[in-house]
């Protein structure tokens, strides 16, 4: 689901009708993936 989030190929209220959730499950599902990816985490800048 995230990866259809991502993609842009599909709305949230698509996905939550597709996979029969709620608004707030997909943007909390969304978020937590956000959280757990390492791509997430901001960069250390040079001191």
């Amino acid at each position: 689901m995230v990866e259809l989030y991502e993609a842009k190929s599909h709305t949230v209220g698509e996905l939550a009708q597709r996979f029969g959730i709620s608004h707030a499950t997909v943007y909390r599902t969304v978020q937590r993936r956000a959280e757990q990816s390492p791509q997430a985490e901001s960069p250390e800048l040079p001191s």
